[in-house]
């Protein structure tokens, strides 16, 4: 899975590249972080941990998706927080990949 997702980033860079190639060099140094502080993060926690998290966050999710529809700015989705907005559709991309992994047959 890491292998198809670096080989979609590298395609995207390429695409960004026939366009604009100082874009594209930008988005490669942040691929280049984003790989090491993966790699970081993949040495210093334990998996344990991280499943311990998992369900309160799905439970922290589900809620702040449904809340969009009272608290959110009409069609946009967004929950005003007074000092940014917030998009939760945001937090669901991050914690259904684990749910995924954690809970994979």
């Amino acid at each position: 899975m890491v292998f198809v997702a670096l080989l979609l980033s590298i395609i995207g860079i390429l695409e960004i590249w026939t366009i604009n190639p100082t874009l594209a060099q930008k988005q490669l140094v942040f691929l280049i972080f984003s790989i090491f502080l993966g790699y970081f993060i993949y040495l210093k926690f334990k998996f344990a941990y991280i499943e311990m998290l998992f369900f309160p966050l799905l439970i922290i999710t589900f809620f702040l998706l449904f809340s969009v529809h009272f608290l959110g700015n009409d069609i946009n989705r967004w929950i005003d927080l007074k000092f940014f907005y917030f998009q939760p559709f945001e937090l669901t991309k991050l914690v259904f990949p684990f749910f995924f992994f954690i809970y994979n047959p």
